[in-house]
């Protein structure tokens, strides 16, 4: 075990991934809160993911409330939102227009639901554009609004002594 005077534990969406995840987490912030792992099982997560049963999860999220900070899209400081380079745009809106023409004939002969594979993955190059089109096409030279505006805030950080933890969802983009 970790012997420190506080633990802290930053993750992303813990009760969306799994419950098992978040008596990780609470487990290691304070350890025996939400009991053994067997009792929160059979407390917590088998009546809430088997049995959808709503009293455990109301329970649960009751005692975990306390303990829990989320931030939702519109806490989002305005100034951390990058805008596309206008070459970024051409690329985005490019490939919008290819995905949705593929996607739209994926629909119609394999069904929406065998379809859903092709949409996150239309969906996913979509954000990696965002990021910085050179995750998604090797010969991209231009630039990214988020490294942008990542290089402003971390001159800035390192300009004022700060330190930085840095997270992102493509590990190619770091």
């Amino acid at each position: 075990k970790l012997n420190a005077k506080a633990r802290f534990a930053l993750t992303g969406t813990p009760m969306e991934n799994s419950l098992s995840e978040l008596w990780s987490l609470f487990d290691f912030v304070l350890p025996g809160y939400l009991f053994s792992y067997g009792r929160f099982k059979k407390k917590y997560e088998s009546p809430i993911v088997k049995d959808r049963d709503a009293r455990a999860s109301q329970e649960l999220s009751r005692q975990i409330r306390p303990f829990i900070l989320r931030r939702i899209k519109k806490d989002v400081l305005q100034e951390l939102k990058a805008e596309l380079t206008n070459e970024q745009k051409k690329i985005y809106l490019a490939y919008l227009q290819q995905i949705k023409g593929e996607i739209q004939d994926e629909i119609q002969s394999r069904g929406f639901a065998q379809s859903q594979i092709k949409i996150l993955a239309g969906l996913t190059r979509l954000r990696q554009i965002c990021c910085h089109p050179s995750i998604f096409l090797e010969n991209y030279q231009g630039q990214s609004g988020k490294f942008e505006l990542l290089d402003d805030i971390i001159t800035e950080a390192i300009g004022g002594g700060h330190r930085i933890l840095l997270f992102s969802q493509f590990t190619s983009m770091l």
